[in-house]
């Protein structure tokens, strides 16, 4: 049985040996915050929530090539794609992905040419291309190369390794409209603060990396968020050289490849896995772990400054996803029962989601807008819980 090293969300060295291990110790990144807070109960648990839920069935037997936790995903439309992760049958580190369509279900997706299997790897959707890039193997090593996978035609592209960015797990990426931004990442996976400030940038259409300038770039980190505004690749919070979640970042042009700073001045608490979403002339910052308090808030880039939002649930917790879509914040609060909730910016309100068909709770999961729901699937609960290779739609 293949055995998988990872740093766990403490930084320290997390060796997991064969899937019983894995299972035992949980698989969601297992680590509560450290806030004050975690401990006491929610006022926003008690709001009764809106909204209605749909199943999405288990992956097939035949198709558990693909991992339920650190995989990549992507929704392209029409249908979600999954992508490597670890825990299938028969190996722990997953080398195939699915594809899932709401009106025809799951259908596999073909290995042949994609990129060898990995866990961490980072990856975006262009509208036409799924990129897939880095990550970590075993025995641990960071990995350097990635694929272009088509749906259209079910086919994988290798990427090109002149030019790109040094092989890291645990980067992050956005689409800009036109090249792929790779930013940040750990550069061994064995070493807690081999934090990369470095990056590049990807060009399909004439598949060349170039390079992004060092010059004013963040300090090196892991597990940050990078929102793509329309103009600038923001980079926020994480893990840092000190281990411990910031409240720092920067905006990095593309287009003149230049970095500035970001004020910290109102910006809310430093914290690690936060989630970003550009929402309007807005990107707002939500839930994440090592922080105290957990608040939300909105930067705007123009002027340079943060402003609070409050009222919500409060965040902290392990596993806190978000999406965007018609005009709609959802959060899902990974483990934690009843505070899943709605922000509308246009009454700057909250309001709670239903639990009644809601999935099972879960850390680690994936967030996407389809059109006409919100879709969690993937992650695994913290304790004696094998990954979840299943989800559910929420509809507002």
């Amino acid at each position: 049985m293949l055995a998988v090293t990872r740093l766990a969300k403490s930084s320290r060295a997390m060796t997991l040996t064969g899937l019983f291990l894995l299972a035992s110790l949980g698989c969601g990144r297992n680590e509560k915050s450290d806030s004050p807070a975690e401990q006491v109960d929610d006022p926003f648990r008690k709001v009764s929530g809106t909204g209605s839920w749909i199943d999405i069935s288990k992956v097939p037997d035949s198709m558990e090539s693909v991992g339920g936790m650190w995989f990549v995903s992507a929704w392209t439309g029409d249908e979600l794609l999954v992508w490597g992760g670890v825990i299938c049958a028969p190996n722990v580190l997953c080398s195939g992905g699915a594809r899932y369509s709401t009106a025809t279900g799951w259908d596999s997706m073909s290995r042949e040419g994609a990129p060898e299997a990995r866990f961490d790897a980072t990856s975006v959707w262009t509208g036409r291309e799924f990129l897939v890039v880095g990550g970590q193997t075993e025995p641990p090593r960071a990995l350097r190369d990635g694929g272009r996978y088509d749906p259209a035609t079910d086919t994988w592209t290798e990427m090109p390794t002149a030019g790109a960015p040094l092989a890291r797990s645990q980067a992050e990426s956005v689409w800009t409209g036109e090249r792929m931004v790779i930013w940040g990442g750990l550069s061994n996976p064995q070493v807690p603060d081999s934090y990369l400030a470095t990056g590049a940038t990807f060009s399909p259409t004439n598949s060349e990396w170039s390079p992004i300038a060092e010059s004013g770039a963040p300090s090196g980190r892991t597990r940050f968020s990078m929102t793509w505004t329309g103009s600038e690749v923001v980079v926020w919070g994480g893990y840092a050289t000190d281990g411990d979640g910031v409240d720092t970042g920067a905006a990095y042009n593309p287009g003149t490849d230049t970095w500035r700073p970001i004020s910290s001045d109102g910006a809310p608490s430093g914290r690690v896995d936060p989630s970003a979403l550009w929402i309007g002339d807005e990107l707002f910052i939500i839930g994440g772990i090592r922080c105290s308090p957990c608040d939300t808030a909105a930067y705007h880039p123009e002027t340079d400054t943060w402003r609070p939002i409050s009222g919500g649930p409060r965040f902290g917790m392990v596993g806190t996803e978000a999406a965007w879509g018609d005009g709609v914040l959802f959060t899902w609060n990974g483990e934690e029962v009843g505070l899943d909730a709605l922000y509308r910016p246009d009454t700057d309100s909250w309001e709670g989601v239903t639990e009644d068909g809601a999935p099972e709770r879960r850390a680690g999961a994936h967030v996407h807008w389809t059109g006409d729901g919100f879709l969690i699937w993937g992650g695994g609960a913290s304790v004696n819980s094998f990954p979840r290779l299943d989800g559910g739609i929420f509809a507002p």
